[in-house]
């Protein structure tokens, strides 16, 4: 007797559909706009009122075909904030303020028409398998590197403002299109190993020359004398430097009213401050030394003047 199989249509389906390709995984689309949207999954960071900021502080992926954006539509100042480890495989468009403090790996896209400011380590890789990241700071779009590194492996395309105050470093087979200004401050290093197109970095980081006077000076020993310390910026394009001047003698015995003073405007190329030093009950040569410890767009130097002590 011939015997006949029957096979439940459903188990036939299912198995025709477990042959089939699979989705891995279903992009996801996030809308910073809100303390709701803050707290809610996937992002579920901690909202700040008073300033509108979003605080992610555990390890975050945006996975590939994601795409999170920082919407200012509601709060123009909303800002989202990391400060451990943010991995992007996706799209960032930012709108707001985009602030690391933590590493920021990025091997995807990153869109930015406001700001974006790091303290930590910020990298743009390429990946193996998804390929080069990139960053587009539109016009208008600033990116701080406070105190961090940007690394950059795959391409940044530049057409705003990048404001270096710590490392950038653009490694081989790299790129960034400048088509606008980056801009190199003191204490700051730019190192270019890749490729570098458009306008040149621009050093922000001015020449001084600092001058003690009266020069040379008396005074008797055990009497006071004032010392005024002018600090000129050097520079073809000059502006008045700011901070402070540490003076010393050298070990000499005297004493300063106050061991640093701070600078107050003379001209748009000058700035200057005054301490009063009391000389030691020794008499002989006396060096001091005023030093201006620089800023952020203001190289250290020093200036002396030669005191005799009666």
């Amino acid at each position: 007797m011939r015997k006949i199989l029957f096979i439940p249509i459903f188990a036939v389906l299912i198995t025709v559909l477990s042959l089939l390709p699979q989705d891995a995984h279903a992009a996801t689309t996030i809308d910073l706009k809100d303390q709701a949207s803050c707290e809610a999954a996937p992002l579920s960071g901690t909202w700040t009122a008073a300033n509108s900021t979003c605080h992610i502080s555990v390890r975050f992926v945006l996975n590939s075909g994601d795409s999170l954006t920082v919407d200012a539509s509601i709060y123009s100042n909303i800002a989202l904030t990391t400060t451990y480890q943010f991995i992007c495989y996706g799209t960032i468009t930012n709108y707001g303020t985009f602030i690391n403090k933590g590493n920021f790996d990025n091997l995807g896209t990153i869109n930015n028409y406001h700001i974006i400011t790091n303290y930590g380590l910020f990298l743009t890789e390429s990946g193996a398998i998804v390929g080069g990241g990139t960053i587009n700071n539109y016009s208008g779009g600033i990116i701080n590197n406070n105190h961090g590194q940007i690394r950059n492996q795959g391409t940044i395309n530049n057409f705003g403002i990048i404001n270096n105050h710590r490392l950038i470093t653009n490694y081989p087979g790299s790129i960034i299109n400048n088509n606008s200004k980056i801009k190199d401050y003191c204490g700051s290093t730019f190192t270019n190993n890749g490729t570098l197109t458009g306008n040149q970095v621009i050093n922000k980081c001015d020449p001084t020359s600092t001058a003690v006077t009266p020069n040379p000076s008396s005074v008797v020993d055990g009497n006071t004398i004032k010392f005024n310390a002018t600090v000129t910026d050097t520079s073809s394009s000059p502006t008045t430097a700011t901070g402070k001047v540490s003076w010393s003698d050298g070990g000499a015995g005297g004493s300063f009213s106050s061991g640093t003073c701070t600078l107050v405007s003379l001209s748009s190329s000058q700035s200057y401050c005054q301490v009063t030093y009391t000389a030691p009950s020794t008499t002989g040569s006396v060096t001091i030394t005023a030093k201006y410890l620089g800023n952020s767009t203001h190289m250290v130097s020093s200036g002396t003047s030669a005191l005799t002590v009666t």
